[in-house]
Protein backbone atom coordinates (compact mmCIF):
# COMPACT_ATOMS: atom_id res chain seq x y z
CA UNK A 1 0.00 0.00 0.00
CA UNK A 2 0.96 3.37 -0.70
CA UNK A 3 0.16 6.94 0.57
CA UNK A 4 -1.15 8.09 -2.25
CA UNK A 5 -4.62 10.68 -2.45
CA UNK A 6 -6.77 7.70 -3.87
CA UNK A 7 -5.27 4.93 -1.85
CA UNK A 8 -5.97 7.11 1.10
CA UNK A 9 -9.65 8.13 0.32
CA UNK A 10 -10.65 4.59 -0.14
CA UNK A 11 -8.82 3.55 3.05
CA UNK A 12 -11.58 6.85 4.76
CA UNK A 13 -14.45 5.99 3.17
CA UNK A 14 -14.14 1.90 3.50
CA UNK A 15 -13.98 2.68 7.62
CA UNK A 16 -16.49 5.26 7.65
CA UNK A 17 -19.42 3.30 5.62
CA UNK A 18 -18.20 -0.55 7.34
CA UNK A 19 -20.08 -2.13 10.20
CA UNK A 20 -17.41 -2.29 12.69
CA UNK A 21 -17.43 -4.78 15.82
CA UNK A 22 -14.35 -3.66 17.17
CA UNK A 23 -13.16 -0.40 18.08
CA UNK A 24 -10.28 0.89 15.73
CA UNK A 25 -8.10 3.90 15.41
CA UNK A 26 -6.79 5.81 12.39
CA UNK A 27 -3.65 7.89 12.71
CA UNK A 28 -3.33 10.28 9.33
CA UNK A 29 0.08 11.87 9.30
CA UNK A 30 -0.51 15.25 7.43
CA UNK A 31 1.93 18.34 7.38
CA UNK A 32 1.90 22.35 8.45
CA UNK A 33 1.61 22.92 4.81
CA UNK A 34 -2.03 22.11 5.13
CA UNK A 35 -1.78 25.63 7.04
CA UNK A 36 0.76 28.02 5.40
CA UNK A 37 -2.13 30.52 3.72
CA UNK A 38 -3.77 30.56 7.20
CA UNK A 39 -3.92 34.32 8.08
CA UNK A 40 -1.52 34.42 11.92
CA UNK A 41 -3.97 35.19 14.56
CA UNK A 42 -3.31 38.48 16.83
CA UNK A 43 -3.87 39.48 20.61
CA UNK A 44 -6.86 40.98 21.41
CA UNK A 45 -7.33 44.37 23.35
CA UNK A 46 -7.42 44.24 27.13
CA UNK A 47 -11.41 44.98 26.68
CA UNK A 48 -11.80 42.37 23.93
CA UNK A 49 -9.76 39.89 25.17
CA UNK A 50 -11.33 36.63 26.69
CA UNK A 51 -10.51 35.45 29.77
CA UNK A 52 -10.58 31.88 29.44
CA UNK A 53 -8.09 32.01 26.25
CA UNK A 54 -4.93 32.39 28.24
CA UNK A 55 -5.58 29.29 30.28
CA UNK A 56 -6.26 27.40 27.31
CA UNK A 57 -2.74 28.44 26.16
CA UNK A 58 -0.63 27.27 29.03
CA UNK A 59 -2.69 23.91 28.98
CA UNK A 60 -0.95 23.02 26.27
CA UNK A 61 2.54 23.81 28.05
CA UNK A 62 5.32 21.54 29.62
CA UNK A 63 6.09 22.41 33.00
CA UNK A 64 9.58 20.98 32.37
CA UNK A 65 9.82 22.92 29.13
CA UNK A 66 8.45 26.33 30.30
CA UNK A 67 12.36 27.72 29.15
CA UNK A 68 12.08 26.34 25.46
CA UNK A 69 8.47 27.68 24.89
CA UNK A 70 9.09 31.49 26.21
CA UNK A 71 8.60 33.50 23.48
CA UNK A 72 11.22 35.43 21.74
CA UNK A 73 10.52 38.83 21.53
CA UNK A 74 12.91 40.03 19.42
CA UNK A 75 11.25 38.19 16.54
CA UNK A 76 8.16 40.07 17.21
CA UNK A 77 8.59 43.02 19.27
CA UNK A 78 7.95 46.07 16.57
CA UNK A 79 10.32 48.46 15.47
CA UNK A 80 10.05 51.74 16.67
CA UNK A 81 9.29 53.87 13.95
CA UNK A 82 11.55 56.83 12.57
CA UNK A 83 10.42 60.32 13.58
CA UNK A 84 8.27 61.78 10.95
CA UNK A 85 8.73 65.12 12.97
CA UNK A 86 5.57 65.01 14.96
CA UNK A 87 5.05 65.11 18.57
CA UNK A 88 8.45 63.22 20.22
CA UNK A 89 6.33 62.57 23.02
CA UNK A 90 3.38 61.18 21.86
CA UNK A 91 3.31 57.70 22.34
CA UNK A 92 2.30 55.44 18.75
CA UNK A 93 0.50 52.30 19.52
CA UNK A 94 2.44 48.95 18.60
CA UNK A 95 0.75 46.84 15.83
CA UNK A 96 -0.30 43.39 17.51
CA UNK A 97 1.81 40.41 18.12
CA UNK A 98 0.76 37.43 16.21
CA UNK A 99 0.30 34.62 19.27
CA UNK A 100 0.68 30.45 18.68
CA UNK A 101 -2.15 28.61 16.92
CA UNK A 102 -4.16 26.00 18.46
CA UNK A 103 -5.00 22.86 17.48
CA UNK A 104 -8.38 23.82 18.20
CA UNK A 105 -8.33 26.07 15.15
CA UNK A 106 -7.91 23.61 12.73
CA UNK A 107 -11.58 24.87 10.91
CA UNK A 108 -9.55 27.74 10.28
CA UNK A 109 -6.95 26.24 8.41
CA UNK A 110 -5.63 26.85 4.60
CA UNK A 111 -3.77 24.91 2.71
CA UNK A 112 -0.82 25.45 0.16
CA UNK A 113 -2.48 25.17 -3.23
CA UNK A 114 -0.52 21.87 -3.63
CA UNK A 115 -1.31 20.60 -0.41
CA UNK A 116 -5.52 21.32 -1.14
CA UNK A 117 -6.14 17.41 -1.20
CA UNK A 118 -4.55 16.49 2.53
CA UNK A 119 -6.62 19.20 3.77
CA UNK A 120 -9.61 17.31 2.16
CA UNK A 121 -8.59 13.76 3.50
CA UNK A 122 -8.05 15.41 7.27
CA UNK A 123 -11.46 16.96 6.78
CA UNK A 124 -13.42 14.11 5.68
CA UNK A 125 -11.05 12.02 8.26
CA UNK A 126 -12.32 13.97 11.22
CA UNK A 127 -15.98 13.80 9.99
CA UNK A 128 -15.72 9.52 9.84
CA UNK A 129 -16.54 9.88 13.85
CA UNK A 130 -19.70 11.41 13.57
CA UNK A 131 -21.06 8.14 11.51
CA UNK A 132 -18.69 5.74 12.66
CA UNK A 133 -18.47 5.52 16.32
CA UNK A 134 -16.35 2.58 17.10
CA UNK A 135 -14.24 4.67 15.13
CA UNK A 136 -11.35 6.79 16.73
CA UNK A 137 -9.42 9.15 14.26
CA UNK A 138 -6.04 11.44 14.81
CA UNK A 139 -4.78 13.64 12.40
CA UNK A 140 -1.02 14.67 13.43
CA UNK A 141 -0.20 17.88 11.71
CA UNK A 142 3.43 17.14 11.14
CA UNK A 143 6.39 20.19 11.05
CA UNK A 144 8.90 19.55 8.63
CA UNK A 145 10.67 16.55 8.96
CA UNK A 146 14.38 16.04 9.22
CA UNK A 147 16.40 12.67 10.76
CA UNK A 148 17.45 9.74 8.82
CA UNK A 149 16.59 11.30 5.04
CA UNK A 150 15.96 14.77 5.13
CA UNK A 151 13.32 15.61 3.21
CA UNK A 152 12.79 19.21 2.45
CA UNK A 153 16.16 20.01 4.37
CA UNK A 154 18.26 17.33 2.21
CA UNK A 155 19.41 19.65 -0.66
CA UNK A 156 20.62 22.06 2.23
CA UNK A 157 22.44 19.09 3.95
CA UNK A 158 24.20 17.83 0.85
CA UNK A 159 25.63 21.27 -0.30
CA UNK A 160 26.56 21.63 3.47
CA UNK A 161 28.68 18.59 2.80
CA UNK A 162 30.08 18.96 0.09
CA UNK A 163 30.76 22.26 0.67
CA UNK A 164 29.52 23.50 -2.79
CA UNK A 165 28.63 26.29 -2.97
CA UNK A 166 30.47 27.27 0.19
CA UNK A 167 27.33 29.30 1.72
CA UNK A 168 23.80 27.97 2.02
CA UNK A 169 20.99 29.55 0.17
CA UNK A 170 18.36 31.60 2.83
CA UNK A 171 14.87 32.42 1.24
CA UNK A 172 14.11 36.49 1.73
CA UNK A 173 15.43 37.56 4.88
CA UNK A 174 15.26 34.35 6.81
CA UNK A 175 12.59 35.56 9.70
CA UNK A 176 9.81 33.37 9.01
CA UNK A 177 8.94 30.57 11.85
CA UNK A 178 8.99 26.99 10.53
CA UNK A 179 7.74 24.34 12.38
CA UNK A 180 9.79 21.48 12.32
CA UNK A 181 9.83 17.32 13.71
CA UNK A 182 12.76 15.17 14.04
CA UNK A 183 11.35 11.43 12.55
CA UNK A 184 12.47 9.41 15.38
CA UNK A 185 10.05 11.61 17.23
CA UNK A 186 7.09 11.83 14.98
CA UNK A 187 7.14 7.75 15.24
CA UNK A 188 7.34 7.82 19.09
CA UNK A 189 4.21 10.47 19.26
CA UNK A 190 2.27 8.15 17.08
CA UNK A 191 3.26 5.57 19.23
CA UNK A 192 2.05 7.41 22.64
CA UNK A 193 -1.33 8.10 21.15
CA UNK A 194 -1.95 4.23 20.25
CA UNK A 195 -0.41 3.31 24.10
CA UNK A 196 -1.51 6.28 25.93
CA UNK A 197 -5.37 5.85 24.41
CA UNK A 198 -5.24 9.56 23.43
CA UNK A 199 -8.23 11.21 23.22
CA UNK A 200 -7.71 14.84 20.95
CA UNK A 201 -8.39 14.81 17.45
CA UNK A 202 -6.29 16.89 15.91
CA UNK A 203 -2.57 17.27 17.30
CA UNK A 204 0.81 19.56 16.47
CA UNK A 205 3.31 17.48 16.29
CA UNK A 206 6.73 20.03 16.14
CA UNK A 207 9.47 19.81 18.30
CA UNK A 208 10.37 22.44 21.00
CA UNK A 209 12.74 24.53 18.95
CA UNK A 210 13.92 28.26 20.41
CA UNK A 211 12.91 30.54 18.07
CA UNK A 212 12.70 28.27 14.95
CA UNK A 213 13.39 31.06 11.83
CA UNK A 214 14.09 29.82 8.56
CA UNK A 215 17.54 31.92 9.24
CA UNK A 216 18.43 30.26 12.65
CA UNK A 217 18.22 26.78 10.86
CA UNK A 218 19.82 27.04 8.02
CA UNK A 219 23.10 28.63 9.74
CA UNK A 220 22.74 25.78 12.18
CA UNK A 221 23.13 23.46 9.44
CA UNK A 222 26.22 25.36 7.61
CA UNK A 223 27.64 25.83 10.89
CA UNK A 224 26.83 22.22 12.57
CA UNK A 225 28.06 20.20 8.66
CA UNK A 226 29.41 22.74 6.38
CA UNK A 227 31.26 25.86 6.32
CA UNK A 228 28.89 27.92 8.74
CA UNK A 229 28.39 30.66 5.68
CA UNK A 230 25.26 31.53 4.56
CA UNK A 231 23.81 34.11 1.74
CA UNK A 232 20.33 35.42 1.44
CA UNK A 233 18.53 34.55 -1.94
CA UNK A 234 15.37 36.63 -3.31
CA UNK A 235 12.17 33.72 -3.77
CA UNK A 236 11.70 35.19 -7.31
CA UNK A 237 15.47 34.02 -7.78
CA UNK A 238 14.53 30.57 -7.44
CA UNK A 239 12.06 28.39 -9.71
CA UNK A 240 8.94 26.81 -8.17
CA UNK A 241 9.68 23.37 -9.56
CA UNK A 242 12.39 23.55 -6.67
CA UNK A 243 11.05 20.99 -3.98
CA UNK A 244 12.50 22.62 -0.92
CA UNK A 245 11.76 26.50 -1.71
CA UNK A 246 8.08 26.10 -0.41
CA UNK A 247 8.55 24.62 2.85
CA UNK A 248 11.37 27.49 3.52
CA UNK A 249 8.88 29.98 3.01
CA UNK A 250 6.93 28.10 5.94
CA UNK A 251 5.63 31.12 8.23
CA UNK A 252 3.29 29.91 11.29
CA UNK A 253 3.48 30.16 15.33
CA UNK A 254 2.97 26.99 16.19
CA UNK A 255 4.05 25.27 19.33
CA UNK A 256 3.91 21.43 20.97
CA UNK A 257 0.68 19.89 21.72
CA UNK A 258 -0.18 18.40 25.19
CA UNK A 259 0.70 15.06 23.74
CA UNK A 260 4.28 15.81 24.75
CA UNK A 261 3.74 16.77 28.26
CA UNK A 262 5.03 14.66 31.13
CA UNK A 263 2.09 12.13 32.20
CA UNK A 264 0.50 12.10 35.91
CA UNK A 265 0.95 8.98 37.59
CA UNK A 266 -1.43 6.29 37.23
CA UNK A 267 -4.06 5.72 40.68
CA UNK A 268 -4.18 3.09 42.77
CA UNK A 269 -7.86 1.20 42.20
CA UNK A 270 -8.46 0.91 45.75
CA UNK A 271 -7.34 4.16 47.16
CA UNK A 272 -7.56 6.36 44.00
CA UNK A 273 -4.23 7.90 45.23
CA UNK A 274 -1.28 8.18 42.78
CA UNK A 275 1.01 5.58 42.99
CA UNK A 276 4.61 6.52 43.63
CA UNK A 277 6.58 5.94 40.35
CA UNK A 278 10.04 6.73 38.81
CA UNK A 279 11.54 10.11 38.15
CA UNK A 280 11.35 9.77 34.54
CA UNK A 281 8.10 8.00 34.36
CA UNK A 282 5.43 9.97 31.86
CA UNK A 283 8.30 11.99 30.24
CA UNK A 284 7.80 12.27 26.55
CA UNK A 285 11.43 10.51 25.51
CA UNK A 286 12.81 12.71 22.49
CA UNK A 287 15.37 12.36 20.29
CA UNK A 288 15.52 15.73 19.12
CA UNK A 289 13.74 18.04 21.09
CA UNK A 290 15.40 21.30 20.47
CA UNK A 291 15.02 20.61 16.53
CA UNK A 292 17.83 21.59 14.04
CA UNK A 293 19.48 24.29 15.51
CA UNK A 294 20.55 22.29 19.14
CA UNK A 295 21.54 18.85 17.20
CA UNK A 296 22.76 19.94 14.14
CA UNK A 297 26.29 17.77 15.13
CA UNK A 298 24.55 14.91 15.64
CA UNK A 299 22.09 14.99 12.66
CA UNK A 300 25.35 15.61 10.34
CA UNK A 301 26.39 11.71 11.80
CA UNK A 302 22.99 10.37 10.79
CA UNK A 303 23.09 12.34 7.49
CA UNK A 304 26.07 9.84 7.33
CA UNK A 305 25.34 6.38 8.56
CA UNK A 306 21.59 6.59 6.62
CA UNK A 307 24.04 7.09 3.27
CA UNK A 308 26.94 5.19 4.65
CA UNK A 309 29.30 8.00 3.95
CA UNK A 310 32.72 7.19 5.06
CA UNK A 311 35.91 9.58 5.31
CA UNK A 312 38.49 8.88 3.12
CA UNK A 313 41.62 9.53 5.26
CA UNK A 314 45.09 9.97 3.61
CA UNK A 315 48.81 10.08 5.09
CA UNK A 316 50.87 10.91 2.67
CA UNK A 317 54.67 10.35 3.85
CA UNK A 318 58.47 9.69 2.40
CA UNK A 319 61.63 11.42 2.08
CA UNK A 320 62.22 14.72 1.44
CA UNK A 321 61.78 15.92 -2.86
CA UNK A 322 60.08 12.45 -3.58
CA UNK A 323 56.64 14.42 -4.53
CA UNK A 324 54.47 14.13 -1.09
CA UNK A 325 52.76 17.31 -2.41
CA UNK A 326 52.71 16.77 -5.71
CA UNK A 327 50.77 13.30 -5.13
CA UNK A 328 48.88 15.09 -2.42
CA UNK A 329 47.37 17.58 -5.00
CA UNK A 330 46.23 14.85 -7.14
CA UNK A 331 44.53 12.45 -4.84
CA UNK A 332 43.07 16.32 -3.65
CA UNK A 333 41.58 16.97 -7.00
CA UNK A 334 40.37 13.52 -7.80
CA UNK A 335 38.24 12.79 -4.73
CA UNK A 336 37.64 16.20 -3.88
CA UNK A 337 39.42 15.44 -0.52
CA UNK A 338 40.85 18.80 1.88
CA UNK A 339 44.72 19.10 1.60
CA UNK A 340 46.20 19.91 4.72
CA UNK A 341 49.53 20.44 4.52
CA UNK A 342 52.32 21.64 7.32
CA UNK A 343 52.29 25.33 5.56
CA UNK A 344 49.04 25.64 5.90
CA UNK A 345 48.92 24.68 9.63
CA UNK A 346 51.68 27.34 10.28
CA UNK A 347 49.95 29.87 8.58
CA UNK A 348 46.94 29.42 10.34
CA UNK A 349 48.67 29.07 13.85
CA UNK A 350 50.49 32.49 13.50
CA UNK A 351 46.96 34.06 12.44
CA UNK A 352 45.49 32.33 15.23
CA UNK A 353 48.52 33.84 17.71
CA UNK A 354 47.35 37.52 15.78
CA UNK A 355 43.92 37.39 17.98
CA UNK A 356 43.32 39.77 21.13
CA UNK A 357 41.93 37.16 23.38
CA UNK A 358 43.16 36.81 26.49
CA UNK A 359 41.98 33.30 26.78
CA UNK A 360 41.96 30.27 24.25
CA UNK A 361 43.98 28.50 21.93
CA UNK A 362 45.17 31.82 19.91
CA UNK A 363 46.11 33.44 23.57
CA UNK A 364 48.30 29.93 24.20
CA UNK A 365 49.93 30.09 20.44
CA UNK A 366 50.85 33.44 20.92
CA UNK A 367 52.30 32.72 24.10
CA UNK A 368 54.17 29.90 22.84
CA UNK A 369 55.59 32.16 19.92
CA UNK A 370 56.52 35.04 22.19
CA UNK A 371 58.80 32.44 24.27
CA UNK A 372 60.66 30.87 21.51
CA UNK A 373 60.88 34.63 19.99
CA UNK A 374 62.64 35.79 23.40
CA UNK A 375 64.69 32.28 23.69
CA UNK A 376 65.93 32.93 19.94
CA UNK A 377 66.43 36.53 20.62
CA UNK A 378 68.47 35.51 23.40
CA UNK A 379 70.98 32.89 21.68
CA UNK A 380 71.36 35.33 18.61
CA UNK A 381 72.82 38.17 21.54
CA UNK A 382 74.99 35.74 22.95
CA UNK A 383 76.82 34.83 19.43
CA UNK A 384 76.80 38.88 18.91
CA UNK A 385 77.93 39.35 22.34
CA UNK A 386 81.32 36.64 21.79
CA UNK A 387 81.71 38.79 18.43
CA UNK A 388 81.87 41.82 20.36
CA UNK A 389 78.92 43.65 18.44
CA UNK A 390 75.92 45.40 19.59
CA UNK A 391 72.70 43.18 20.83
CA UNK A 392 69.53 43.14 19.28
CA UNK A 393 66.04 44.89 20.62
CA UNK A 394 64.20 42.45 18.38
CA UNK A 395 64.57 39.82 15.74
CA UNK A 396 64.52 40.72 12.02
CA UNK A 397 62.56 37.65 11.02
CA UNK A 398 59.57 35.02 12.41
CA UNK A 399 61.07 31.94 14.58
CA UNK A 400 59.00 29.00 13.53
CA UNK A 401 56.03 28.03 15.14
CA UNK A 402 56.65 25.78 17.55
CA UNK A 403 55.80 22.15 17.61
CA UNK A 404 53.41 21.77 20.16
CA UNK A 405 51.29 24.45 18.97
CA UNK A 406 51.85 22.85 15.25
CA UNK A 407 50.50 19.63 16.78
CA UNK A 408 47.72 21.45 18.51
CA UNK A 409 46.30 23.52 15.30
CA UNK A 410 47.00 20.16 13.35
CA UNK A 411 44.29 18.13 15.52
CA UNK A 412 42.31 21.08 15.17
CA UNK A 413 41.89 21.16 11.64
CA UNK A 414 41.41 17.72 11.01
CA UNK A 415 38.19 17.18 13.31
CA UNK A 416 36.47 20.34 11.14
CA UNK A 417 33.67 19.41 8.86
CA UNK A 418 35.39 19.09 5.32
CA UNK A 419 37.68 16.45 7.14
CA UNK A 420 35.15 14.93 9.49
CA UNK A 421 32.59 14.21 6.75
CA UNK A 422 34.88 13.67 3.53
CA UNK A 423 38.68 13.07 4.96
CA UNK A 424 41.81 14.74 4.06
CA UNK A 425 44.98 14.10 2.40
CA UNK A 426 48.26 14.57 5.14
CA UNK A 427 50.54 15.98 3.07
CA UNK A 428 54.36 15.44 4.45
CA UNK A 429 53.18 15.33 7.91
CA UNK A 430 53.46 13.69 10.49
CA UNK A 431 57.33 13.60 9.53
CA UNK A 432 58.60 10.82 12.24
CA UNK A 433 56.82 8.34 14.55
CA UNK A 434 56.93 10.39 17.71
CA UNK A 435 55.02 13.50 15.39
CA UNK A 436 52.39 10.56 15.06
CA UNK A 437 52.09 9.81 18.17
CA UNK A 438 51.66 13.63 19.34
CA UNK A 439 48.76 14.28 16.45
CA UNK A 440 46.49 10.94 16.55
CA UNK A 441 46.44 9.65 20.17
CA UNK A 442 44.86 10.36 22.90
CA UNK A 443 44.13 9.36 26.59
CA UNK A 444 42.16 6.61 26.91
CA UNK A 445 38.76 7.73 28.89
CA UNK A 446 37.67 6.42 32.59
CA UNK A 447 41.33 5.22 33.87
CA UNK A 448 41.42 5.09 37.10
CA UNK A 449 44.50 5.40 39.42
CA UNK A 450 44.30 2.49 40.81
CA UNK A 451 42.68 -0.32 38.14
CA UNK A 452 42.36 -2.94 40.65
CA UNK A 453 39.95 -0.12 42.60
CA UNK A 454 37.03 0.91 40.35
CA UNK A 455 35.96 3.62 43.28
CA UNK A 456 39.77 5.16 43.05
CA UNK A 457 39.84 8.59 41.65
CA UNK A 458 40.49 9.30 37.67
CA UNK A 459 43.39 8.80 36.53
CA UNK A 460 45.12 12.49 35.11
CA UNK A 461 46.93 12.58 31.86
CA UNK A 462 50.74 14.07 32.74
CA UNK A 463 51.48 17.17 30.84
CA UNK A 464 53.74 16.28 28.11
CA UNK A 465 55.87 18.94 26.12
CA UNK A 466 57.24 18.05 23.19
CA UNK A 467 59.49 20.99 23.23
CA UNK A 468 61.41 19.95 26.25
CA UNK A 469 60.82 16.15 25.13
CA UNK A 470 60.03 15.64 21.78
CA UNK A 471 60.81 11.94 22.05
CA UNK A 472 58.72 11.06 24.66
CA UNK A 473 57.43 7.37 24.03
CA UNK A 474 53.41 7.29 24.84
CA UNK A 475 52.60 4.29 27.34
CA UNK A 476 50.51 2.29 25.26
CA UNK A 477 48.21 0.92 28.12
CA UNK A 478 46.96 4.50 28.48
CA UNK A 479 46.86 6.33 24.89
CA UNK A 480 44.44 4.97 22.47
CA UNK A 481 44.13 6.11 18.09
CA UNK A 482 41.69 8.97 17.92
CA UNK A 483 39.07 7.65 15.93
CA UNK A 484 38.29 10.80 14.73
CA UNK A 485 41.04 11.81 13.30
CA UNK A 486 43.52 8.64 12.90
CA UNK A 487 44.30 8.04 9.06
CA UNK A 488 42.48 4.93 7.12
CA UNK A 489 45.48 4.65 4.83
CA UNK A 490 49.30 6.03 4.31
CA UNK A 491 50.72 6.38 1.08
CA UNK A 492 54.94 6.12 1.85
CA UNK A 493 56.78 7.32 -1.23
Amino acid sequence: MTNTFEEVDYVIKTLKTSKLEKKKTLIIISSVMTWVNTLPKFEKGEEEKDPDAEAVEDSDVDPDDADVDLEEKDEFDSEKEEDDGGDPEEEKEAPPKPIFFKESDNHLRVPHERFIPHKNLETLALSAPKTQPNLKVHIMCCGVRYGLGEGAFYNHFKNAWVQAPEALQIVGDGTNLIPTLHVKDLAKSAKRIIDEDIDKSYVFCVDKTKRPTQKRIIRSISKGVGTGKTTEIGEKELPDSIFWKDFMLINLKMRSSSLFKTLPPPKDPETGEDIEVGEDYGKFAWHCKGGIIASARDLNNEFNAARNLQPVKIMVTGPPAVGKSFYSEKIHKNYDLPHVSVKQIADKARELSKSEEEEGVGAEIKAAIEEATAKELEKVNEEREAKELEPLEELGYDVPVPTSEIYKVLKMRLQENDCRNRGYVLDGFPRNNYDCEWTFLRWKPGQKEDPNDPESGDLEEPEWNPEEDPIKKFPAANYEPNPDIFPSSVILL
